[in-house]
């Protein structure tokens, strides 16, 4: 029987970091809707022991918007955020964090993108009971991100460091082969801001890093480009990536590599066809992305000119449970 205090790892598989989870014999793993409840045993059975390994929510988006939140608590309770999602998710994550203590210990930022931090900004500007300790992320310079980023990614970056600035908070570099320790719970930083790589630029700064202890293992990559990978997979760095679960950036990799590689309209359907139904919508400026990425000409305009009318993914029920 799954309790609150036990490990597991979550699959929404409508969000854009679409998370696959290898079962292992000593865990078990749950599917769920966090926002209103954990399960918990309610029969009369005896109180379930203090946990030895943390626990792992991800957190569904509440929204029509894909994007990235999750909370770890460690077996002492310490809970560590990272990115949050939308601004439209933010009254989720504040239930949960209050639901265990309102105290955060660290929030990590992957990267500035509003699906990423929006949550946080909304946070920053009204935490109410919230306390949150040291914010944690590898975040370009206003200068670099005016050269590179597109208006929206400005517009993005720019309101969620006026929330720091309005808050009196900084937010503490990181840095490649830094590790950070909460309780039993270890981060190893992977990979930071890429300022050469100016493709897809805010994505390719995603933050890369390691969270473990002694029974189990987490890769987070936030969304990191083709580039990005690359890089961090031709890094010293690369020995530490293997983990029991891993934040799948991969599929998006392959995805990019897929549609580089179109060479007829049937190949751009097939594609789209498939993003909507691992993935669900694509919004806009992710397919424009994408198609900037690839170059794929008249076949990638094509793409775009689906992305806000792929079909509609399959119903996923919004509360399931799975034990093994």
């Amino acid at each position: 029987m799954l309790s609150e205090n036990q490990g597991f790892a979550v699959q929404q598989p409508h969000n854009r970091e679409d998370v696959r989870v290898r079962r292992l014999p000593i865990l078990t793993i749950a599917w769920m809707s966090i926002c209103l409840a954990v399960w918990a045993d309610t029969t009369a059975s005896p109180p379930a022991a203090a946990p030895e390994t943390f626990t792992l929510w991800q957190l569904p988006n509440q929204t029509s918007v894909q994007m990235m939140s999750y909370v770890v608590q460690t077996p002492k309770g310490s809970l560590l955020v990272i990115d949050g999602g939308n601004a439209g998710d933010a009254p989720c994550l504040r239930e949960l964090i209050l639901n265990h203590g309102g105290n955060v210990t660290a929030w990590i930022i992957t990267h500035v993108h509003s699906d990423h931090v929006n949550a946080l900004t909304e946070i920053l500007k009204d935490p109410g009971a919230i306390t949150i300790g040291t914010l944690y992320g590898s975040i370009p310079g206003r200068e670099w991100v005016a050269a590179h980023a597109g208006e929206v990614e400005q517009t993005e970056y720019d309101a969620f460091m006026a929330a720091l600035a309005q808050s009196g908070r900084q937010v503490s570099e990181l840095s490649i082969g830094q590790r950070l320790t909460f309780d039993s719970v270890n981060i190893l930083v992977l990979g930071i801001k890429n300022p050469e790589i100016t493709a897809n630029p805010i994505n390719n700064s995603s933050i890369a890093f390691r969270l473990w202890d002694a029974t189990k293992s987490v890769l987070f990559t936030g969304d990191l480009g083709p580039e990005g990978g690359e890089k961090l997979l031709n890094s010293d760095q690369a020995r530490h990536l293997p983990a029991d679960y891993v934040e799948r950036d991969d599929l998006r990799l392959d995805a990019y590599r897929r549609l580089a590689g179109v060479q007829a309209q049937s190949d751009v359907d097939d594609i789209a066809e498939e993003w909507a139904d691992r993935f669900g919508p694509v919004p806009a400026d992710e397919c424009r992305r994408a198609g900037q990425l690839a170059g794929v000409g008249e076949l990638g305009e094509s793409l775009l000119d689906q992305g806000c009318h792929f079909p509609p993914p399959r119903a996923v029920p919004r509360r399931r449970r799975m034990s093994a």
